[in-house]
């Protein structure tokens, strides 16, 4: 024992080596034991190691025919011991088929799967999504630079500064006017007058019901009547109404001041944008082309793993039809041995004949 290991030492220390002897003493042996014939025995060698992976598919069809002529083959069966037993080796043979067509549709779909995997599936689907999104905004910034662009557009954001601007001194106008038609003053109408966001004039406007709880019958409220009350808590609402509606008219009028003001600038802030959005939409494109499922140096470098798992599943099968076929034919020798002794048998017994008439 110790000797073979040597041998096999080495031979695995030395592996060109030892292969080109193996093959120069290979091809002396062969020569000489096929009387000069070599390339005859190297044939007879090849054919027999290519029937080890052709065999099982011979099996397969072999075993798709004895399937479809079970039902004629079956009726030597009848009235026999062994019936039972000449089912289940078919129903065997049924097995081993589908074990086998499974096998090769999961490795089929494995290698069709390790081409297109689903995380880049995912990625690529997300980067097209995102192509879209930016070829609208594309879209939508074209039409601002063309709009830009025209003649016309510094007109129109002027004609909007001065009607924003009407509006606010109409409403400025409508609101002195209210406060001088009336005679309440106070606190709360100072604050309603002074306010200059909206929402520190939310909070006054909220406060109302608060403040007027305790009129008329409180100490600061005194000389007021129940209807002065109610005068008073109506002009405080609606001039807060009223100054809302004048700070939103404000903050319009500054808006429009803003774009009549950059109007000059629109254009080349336009041209930017869009710059910036045809440098990520190219950007995008080129991260979406290197996922692509159908760019082929993507499929190329995934290919060999790809035809590995193929091929891995064809040996699967292979082995699996082999081990199958070794036991189902055992098995099959078997149930011929019991079916001729038992026919033999009953042949030398009498009431046993009866069995079989």
């Amino acid at each position: 024992m110790s000797g073979i290991g040597n041998l096999g030492s080495v031979l695995f220390a030395h592996p060109i080596i030892g292969l080109i002897v193996f093959l120069a003493v290979s091809a002396g042996v062969l020569m000489v034991l096929s009387g000069g014939q070599l390339m005859s025995a190297l044939g007879g060698i090849l054919r027999v190691f290519v029937t080890v992976f052709t065999t099982p598919f011979v099996f397969l069809r072999d075993a798709l025919t004895i399937l479809r002529s079970s039902g004629e083959a079956e009726q030597d069966y009848r009235k026999t011991r062994v019936f039972m037993l000449y089912r289940y080796s078919r129903i065997q043979y049924l097995g081993i088929l589908v074990i086998s067509l499974l096998a090769l549709s999961g490795g089929i779909t494995a290698s069709l799967i390790s081409l297109y995997p689903s995380g880049e599936m995912a990625q690529h689907k997300a980067l097209s999504e995102q192509i879209r999104s930016l070829q609208d905004d594309i879209k939508a910034t074209e039409k601002d630079l063309a709009a830009a662009a025209t003649p016309a557009h510094r007109k129109t954001l002027e004609d909007r500064r001065t009607e924003a601007d009407q509006k606010l001194q109409q409403q400025r106008q409508s609101n002195a006017a209210f406060q001088q038609s009336s005679t309440f003053r106070g606190p709360l109408i100072s604050q309603i007058q002074n306010a200059r966001r909206p929402e520190s004039l939310a909070e006054v406007a909220n406060a109302i019901d608060g403040y007027m709880a305790d009129c008329p019958l409180g100490y600061s409220w005194g000389g007021f009547s129940e209807e002065q009350c109610a005068a008073y808590r109506a002009f405080a609402t609606e001039l807060a109404q009223r100054k809302t509606t004048e700070l939103a008219l404000s903050k319009a009028f500054e808006e429009a001041d803003i774009a009549f003001n950059d109007a000059d600038n629109a254009a080349r802030n336009a041209e930017t944008r869009l710059e910036t959005l045809k440098s990520s939409l190219k950007s995008t494109r080129e991260q979406r082309g290197q996922v692509s499922l159908f760019n082929p140096g993507v499929i190329a470098s995934k290919l060999g793993g790809a035809i590995a798992i193929l091929i891995s599943s064809l040996l699967l099968v292979i082995v699996i039809v082999w081990f199958g076929a070794l036991f189902i034919d055992f098995l099959n020798w078997i149930i011929l041995l019991m079916r001729v002794a038992e026919k033999d048998a009953s042949s030398k017994l009498d009431h046993a004949d009866k069995e079989y008439q």
